[in-house]
């Protein structure tokens, strides 16, 4: 099975898949001994198996119901291993609430799932469907699934990997990696904003065209009151050469797509200090400043020879970028592939994938404190995805390997850090 990274990357931005394995080995060279753990309690929710009857390799970002029970998918596991949607109890047990893979279902979800007031989830699997091009599913209170969409891989879409988001009246927002327009990145196209209505007709509110408006959208997007979206590319913008490692494909931009579907494009990132390649979605506060991470570019360190190890930035309304924050590798952080989600004081909380990963606070004066520093081991990893928070500030993650043996082996956790 490919790594999370390097599947990510390999559906989308296929010119410059040719840098990724030296990438990858740079990210696992080193492996911590001890956890560094500031004042922090730190658990294992779950240790996934990978039997039949359990998930493996979590590559999503989890929610909690009112009643504190926790829902997330795996990539892989259960009956077909083509992944699972599943349970977890605030006693710790693990319900499969369903197992991906049959004919003609999805497989291989990558997102995590949105909860509706009466009970139902909703998420996308990256594969499978009659096309094998992912879709979007609905899981109502017991157990059965609807296929609201199956992408085709051309005008509609191809590969959706990022949550979805509901608005008050039930329609679903998402993004594809790649489909959309064909003549972009051909044949693969360059990935599109999409809307479903409750009755799973699809919109495509936005097509990429990869110069300017970016390439490659991975992560989600956030609305603001007036309900308007705003989203990230990992690539495209301008053409900047061997950007981040990737190619000469752009580095990615921050992007606004109005309630008549206009784009615009609110920052294009260059490389350099302000930061490159943005996998992940954003967070919005009051004031309509957006907050994100990009996984490569930032003020050389440990990373200078691999273009950088990453940022924490702010956008604001008019597309101003203010960097909150450029890892260095030298403290064992660097390349935060998920955002962050931002604490009621300001504070920022996200987790980085350099060695087997860290979880991180970033305080509103810009100091940086670690958390939680894995070990690969019982522990696992960080995870590729966002963290959440419950009511009492608790943090949860899902991590890629470890659990049941040391990463690189081990098939996933749930896992909390309580202040």
């Amino acid at each position: 099975m490919e790594s999370p990274v390097q599947h990510r990357v390999s559906r989308v931005g296929r010119r410059a898949a040719s840098a990724l394995p030296t990438l990858v080995v740079v990210l696992v060279l080193t492996i911590l001994a001890t956890p560094w753990v500031l004042g922090q309690t730190f658990k294992v929710l779950h240790a996934f198996t990978g039997e039949p009857n359990d998930g493996n390799s979590p590559q999503s970002d989890a929610i909690l119901d009112q009643a504190g029970n926790l829902y997330s998918t795996t990539y892989a596991g259960g009956k077909f291993n083509n992944g699972v949607v599943f349970k977890l109890s605030p006693s710790g047990k693990v319900t499969l609430l369903h197992e991906f893979g049959a004919k003609g279902d999805g497989t291989q979800p990558k997102s995590g799932v949105v909860l509706d007031k009466a009970g139902n989830l909703y998420g996308t699997t990256s594969s499978g469907g009659r096309y094998d091009h992912g879709t979007v599913f609905r899981l109502d209170k017991t157990g059965k699934e609807t296929l609201l969409h199956t992408f085709t891989g051309g005008a509609d879409g191809d590969a959706p990997e990022a949550d979805l988001v509901q608005d008050a009246e039930g329609n679903l927002y998402g993004t594809t990696q790649a489909g959309g327009d064909t003549t972009c990145a051909p044949p693969y196209g360059c990935g599109v904003v999409f809307k479903l209505d409750k009755t799973g007709r699809e919109k495509v509110l936005h097509a990429f065209t990869s110069s300017p408006d970016g390439e490659g959208p991975q992560g989600s997007v956030v609305f603001d009151k007036a309900g308007n979206l705003y989203g990230t590319t990992a690539q495209g913008g301008n053409d900047v050469p061997f950007c981040g490692g990737w190619g000469p494909i752009g580095c990615g931009v921050v992007y606004k797509i109005d309630k008549t579907g206009k784009e615009t494009v609110l920052y294009t990132f260059t490389g350099g200090p302000d930061g490159a390649t943005p996998f992940a979605n954003l967070v919005l506060d009051t004031e309509g400043n957006l907050y994100g991470t990009a996984f490569s570019g930032g003020v050389g360190g440990a990373c200078q020879n691999i273009y950088g190890c990453g940022t924490v930035f702010k956008v604001s309304k008019t597309g101003k970028l203010t960097l909150l924050y450029s890892f260095t590798g030298l403290d064992g952080m660097g390349h935060p592939f998920a955002g962050v989600i931002r604490g009621s004081a300001g504070n920022l909380y996200g987790a980085t994938t350099m060695e087997l990963g860290s979880v991180f606070k970033l305080d509103t004066t810009g100091a940086m404190t670690v958390l939680y520093r894995f070990t690969g081991g019982m522990d696992g990893d960080a995870g590729i995805r966002r963290l959440f928070r419950d009511a009492e500030g608790n943090l949860y993650g899902l991590g890629v390997c470890g659990g049941n043996a040391r990463c690189p082996g081990g098939d996933g956790t749930v896992y909390r850090i309580t202040p």
